[in-house]
């Protein structure tokens, strides 16, 4: 099947190559969604190419009107009016002699110019302003027959709605229909129908900037069959670079898995991200942290007071740091950009700091869909993964299962302050590690200059916290682990 490509950024991936040629097209969407702007970057993109457009408009909006708007994106091209992108105004004759002057104009100005596109917009005007459903239904059919015998690609755009699709007729002889919507400061496109071919299913997130509509494709996790358990002992860990938690995980994380950090404000769940990547940089190992609470300065800052230097690792590369303003966050944005990073870097550890700030405004099923997908992602990849999460409070590690996240996820660190003899001390343990032994005592620890220290589990030896130990607590702590083995 012969396609028209849009030529709109990342549109034709989700077509699968584009409109089909000769169809007859719904853009649908209530007022603000981008119809408009959609059909034009179009037909601009299709005039660079050699095709020709006639745009009429109807008693919606004048030409006039429209191009004044339309002018202001990069993609208007002037020097293309009145040669390859045509417009004209319908609706004087559809005010003076209704839809039956309308088609004799367009039949007219399609003789005259056999356009490869036809745009009318509003088609929905058209249809309100039919004196009875008979019709609009005989003008619909003499439309439809009209353009079966050209070699046109039709467009008919309307605020329509969708439950206007299972009542008007217009709907019936579409081939396929695109949906806009515009809700809550985000814009999403979806493929309802294409008659005959294949398309990328789910609402796909689309911005307007001053160069025209970029779409973002909505990403859903693959079905992958079982991996073959490994033999004992051939599992294969990445360490953390944090002394005495590498211990608690019985050698680091699980090679290829993801790792959820939960904990409230300032237990360090950056700071453990930033070792981890660190660790990965000094062996060779590309990483990437993608912040969605601090910019990239602060984050360089914060490290360096904690003795962890990471503006080198930036500079040579094997660090990128991402930074993602919560306000403006479009996951599928934000996933598609992190897909391009990936296949341009090829990491082996990646931080995702603060998903917090993902499921804000989501349902649950959202959430489970938004980090399956993720996660499917770096697992794909063979990229250690770990997200971090805040929470207002940890008991026991129990809500960290809010939204499904404990079942996506292959281990679970917990982070967390307790109150020991009138003194806040901070706890580290690990609620659960799929396919590994680990350590299941609730373990001190300490924020240094050096970075995070795990200490002594709070049970390893009394008089912890009232004085000194006989030993230095790392010392005494791995000394533990080993016994205990």
């Amino acid at each position: 099947m012969e396609r028209i490509r849009t030529y709109i950024p990342n549109l034709d991936d989700v077509l699968k190559g584009g409109i089909p040629k000769y169809s007859i097209n719904i853009i649908a969407g209530t007022p603000g969604t981008g119809k408009t702007i959609l059909a034009q970057q179009m037909i601009f993109n299709n005039a660079r190419e050699g095709k020709k457009t006639i745009f009429m408009t109807t008693v919606s909006e004048p030409s006039v009107k429209v191009v004044r708007y339309q002018k202001e994106f990069e993609f208007f091209d002037a020097d293309e009016l009145g040669r390859s992108v045509i417009y004209a105004d319908l609706g004087e004759v559809i005010r003076r002699d209704g839809t039956k002057g309308a088609l004799d104009a367009m039949t007219q100005l399609m003789n005259e110019h056999s356009p490869d596109i036809l745009v009318i917009d509003s088609f929905k005007a058209l249809h309100d302003l039919s004196p009875s459903t008979v019709d609009f239904r005989k003008f619909l059919f003499e439309v439809a027959v009209k353009l079966s015998s050209l070699s046109t690609t039709t467009f008919l755009l309307g605020e329509y709605t969708l439950t206007d699709e299972e009542e008007m007729p217009e709907f019936a002889v579409a081939d396929s229909m695109i949906y806009m919507t515009y809700e809550n400061g985000k814009r999403k496109l979806e493929i309802k129908k294409m008659r005959g071919t294949d398309f990328l299913a789910g609402k796909h997130s689309l911005k307007i900037t001053n160069q025209g509509i970029t779409v973002y494709p909505h990403i859903t996790p693959m079905i992958r069959s079982f991996e073959i358990p490994c033999e004992k002992g051939s599992i294969k860990r990445v360490p953390t670079g944090i002394p005495g938690l590498d211990e608690m995980l019985d050698g680091g994380f699980l090679k290829k898995r993801a790792v959820l950090v939960t904990g409230s404000a300032g237990t360090g769940k950056t700071m453990l991200g930033l070792q981890f990547l660190a660790e990965g940089a000094r062996s060779g190992e590309s990483g990437i942290m993608v912040s969605l609470e601090e910019n990239v300065d602060e984050i360089v800052e914060n490290a360096t007071s904690y003795g962890l230097n990471i503006s080198d690792f930036i500079n040579n590369g094997k660090l990128t740091v991402m930074h993602v303003v919560p306000v403006e966050l479009c996951v599928d944005e934000l996933i598609y950009n992190l897909k391009q990073i990936i296949a341009e870097k090829k990491p082996k550890r990646i931080v995702i700091d603060g998903i917090s700030n993902i499921e804000r405004n989501l349902t649950s099923a959202e959430i489970r869909d938004i980090l399956y997908t993720l996660v499917d992602i770096f697992k794909e990849n063979e990229i250690t993964s770990i997200l971090t999460r805040e929470v207002s409070k940890v008991i026991g590690g129990a809500e960290t299962s809010e939204h499904g996240t404990s079942f996506i996820v292959d281990t679970i660190i917990s982070l967390r302050y307790v109150e020991i003899k009138s003194e806040m001390k901070k706890a580290v343990s690990i609620v659960k590690m799929r396919g590994s032994q680990h350590n299941r005592e609730i373990c001190e620890y300490r924020i240094t200059d050096k970075g995070i220290l795990v200490e002594l589990p709070f049970t390893a030896y009394s008089g912890v916290f009232s004085g000194a130990p006989s030993k230095p607590p790392q010392e005494a702590f791995v000394e533990a682990f080993k016994k205990k083995s």
